[in-house]
């Protein structure tokens, strides 16, 4: 049992879905038995979000409400999930730039350094 509100009200709403899946297994009694218990889950799902919004006000997302937010919207979780693998590569990619350009640079500086101490050595002699 899940004690974040996220986390009870996902409950709620896998528990209505498989209340339906079973009613519709089991040959509903009768076509308004269906659409009740779909008006059911319905009506449960406004929880979801509110339950998501409760738990970013106060930062204690531990689910990945943007996944479930992508999901309401109609796209695909696994898109989701791919757009955000290509956008820490591309990070990534900026980053190591960035860390190439200090290295060369960290790199000059020292050559630069070095090559004024051989100098300095050699007037002095």
């Amino acid at each position: 049992m899940s004690t974040t509100p996220v986390g009870k009200a996902l409950e709620k709403v896998i528990s209505e879905v498989r209340q339906a899946e079973k009613l519709v297994e089991d040959g509903a009694p009768s076509e308004d038995s269906v659409l009740d218990k779909i008006d059911a889950v319905v009506k449960i799902l406004p929880t979801l979000r509110e339950a998501a919004k409760e738990s970013e006000a106060t930062g204690e997302t531990l689910f990945p409400v943007d996944v479930l937010r992508h999901v309401d919207e109609g796209l695909d979780p696994l898109r989701f999930m791919v757009d955000g693998i290509l956008q820490v590569g591309e990070v990534n990619k900026i980053t190591k730039g960035k860390a190439n350009v200090f290295s060369k640079f960290h790199a000059a500086l020292v050559e630069e350094d070095s090559k004024q101490q051989s100098e300095g050595m050699t007037e002095h002699k």
